[in-house]
């Protein structure tokens, strides 16, 4: 008997088939975009991500807001939300504030504390809108927005936006640097220079107003054209109250005065930065600082640098001085330069960057051991630790009564830091010699060691017309010595700093002025 038998799967199994896929692309969707899938998940974890950024962003302007009483200044609070989150809102005139980035908003208190603050706060129902921000060329506010960042400074542009508010209408726009004009439902701003533009946009609803502050950072100027390194510049500190802090415990020395003063220092600009900021060097002051042994290279870096701090920042600004370094020079050297730095060899032919181990003569300033590349007690340098510009956090406020110590189970191995420059010239520095050189002598807050074929030396560089070496104390404990020289302070002026050129020839007598910091 012949039977035919059927290959392939039957109507009962395919559609059983299909049941099953179907099941499981129902599972996958639902895993992808249900109420809690992956997407939905991701999504969440993206925006609480952003909002934690914004947070800190916020945070970080705000530990910097405060005054030298300890104060949170709402003034200073402002203006710094404004030059470094330019993109944020600020509603309010008295504190809690509110700082609006984006979809987010966030309620500061007068005590600092930032809180986000959900979308159905009442405070900021009606607050005002700002669209479509641009930067263009035509006085109407019409056109595309200009793109490239080489316009020169002073030709006319405009900023132009939209202003609304739900429910209302806007009462009044007014700009810290000019006068919006409304033409046809855009408000118009000239301009003729980089900075931040702060607009106060006030909407009334229902007779009660709503006011926010909006910020645009225009950048399209070429940055700093006609300001160049060397020039003098008008920066004055704010008045300072005379340093009181130098004496024979932390300086290890008897020569200094029992007061340091503020005093008129001529300013150049020591670097212009590719976004616009700059830093600016002082004069050498008349005043000297004394510095001697092994006090004198613990708190040397310290000292120098609160000194400059406490007699020539700007803190109502946000502006904290500090003293010149090593690091201030070795940005400006140039390839040859560089080459007569890294060639530097000490007597017994020690080249910079290269260690030295001495069995004996094995006294050490107590610093030294939490530098990176010292070996106590070990013929191997140690490869973490701070940097000779750096003090050590580990001192009570910075300083430290200590004086040395003494590796003597093994010995102490030193690696060489210092090295010297026979000239601060056009070869060496390029054009940062203009603000680097000086006919007097003055100290730079950096430190050394010098491997010596006896023993070593301890000390700190000093600048003027030559990059030198100064020594304080040595690893034979032996041949102590005191100095004193004049201190260079530096600042650092921010991007959105506006500064107008000087008429004729800049000289001391004739300086670059600084309009707004």
């Amino acid at each position: 008997m012949k039977t035919n038998k059927e290959n392939g799967i039957t109507l009962v199994a395919l559609i059983i088939t299909i049941i099953i896929l179907l099941i499981l692309a129902g599972i996958t969707i639902n895993l992808l975009i249900g109420e809690n899938g992956l997407i939905k998940i991701a999504t969440e974890a993206a925006k609480k991500y952003e909002l934690e950024a914004i947070k800190e962003r916020i945070e970080l302007v705000v530990l910097g807001s405060y005054n030298n009483e300890g104060k949170l200044e709402l003034d200073i609070l402002k203006n710094n939300i404004s030059e470094n989150i330019p993109e944020a809102t600020i509603v309010g005139e008295d504190f809690p504030i509110i700082v609006n980035v984006f979809d987010y908003s966030f309620e500061i208190d007068k005590d600092g504390k930032v809180e986000f603050i959900e979308s159905n706060k009442p405070e900021i129902t009606h607050q005002p809108e700002v669209t479509e921000v641009k930067v263009v060329e035509n006085s109407d506010g019409t056109g595309n927005s200009i793109e490239s960042d080489s316009v020169e400074e002073g030709r006319q542009l405009y900023i132009s936006f939209k202003a609304s508010i739900k429910e209302g209408t806007i009462k009044s726009v007014t700009c810290d640097k000019g006068t919006p004009t409304l033409l046809n439902g855009i408000y118009v701003t000239p301009i003729t220079q980089n900075g931040i533009y702060k607009f106060t946009i006030v909407g009334n609803v229902g007779g009660k107003d709503y006011s926010i502050i909006h910020s645009v950072n225009v950048d399209k100027y070429e940055k700093r054209s006609g300001l160049k390194v060397g020039d003098y510049i008008s920066y004055e500190p704010d008045s300072a109250q005379p340093y009181t802090k130098l004496s024979l415990d932390n300086t290890g020395a008897q020569n200094n005065s029992t007061s340091l003063t503020q005093e008129n220092l001529n300013w150049q600009i020591l670097r212009i930065y590719d976004d616009g900021s700059m830093d600016l060097i002082g004069s050498p002051t008349s005043a000297y600082l004394y510095l001697g042994v092994h006090k004198g290279y613990n708190n040397g870096v310290y000292l120098m640098n609160d000194i400059c701090k406490s007699l020539y920042s700007k803190t109502s600004k946000g502006i904290i001085a500090r003293s010149i370094r090593k690091e201030d020079f070795e940005e400006w050297l140039t390839d040859s330069g560089r080459e007569v730095r890294d060639k530097y060899t000490s007597e017994p032919g020690i080249i910079y960057g290269g260690s030295k181990f001495y069995a004996t003569n094995s006294y050490y300033p107590d610093i030294y051991q939490y530098e990176k590349g010292a070996g106590i007690n070990s013929t191997t340098p140690q490869t973490e630790g701070i940097g000779p510009s750096e003090s050590y956090s580990g001192y009570e406020n910075g300083l430290t009564t200590n004086t040395y110590e003494r590796a003597d189970s093994v010995g102490l191995t030193v690696t060489q830091t210092g090295y010297e420059l026979p000239a601060i010239d056009v070869a060496t520095f390029g054009e940062g010699v203009k603000p680097l050189t000086a006919s007097t002598v003055y100290w730079i807050a950096s430190r050394y060691t010098w491997c010596g074929p006896v023993h070593s030396t301890f000390g700190y560089f000093i600048g003027g017309t030559a990059i030198k070496l100064n020594w304080l104390t040595t690893t034979a404990n032996s041949h102590p010595q005191t100095l004193g020289y004049n201190l260079r302070p530096v600042v650092s002026i921010g991007a959105n700093a506006e500064i107008t050129t000087c008429l004729g020839a800049n000289s001391v007598t004739n300086k670059h002025i600084i309009t707004q910091y």
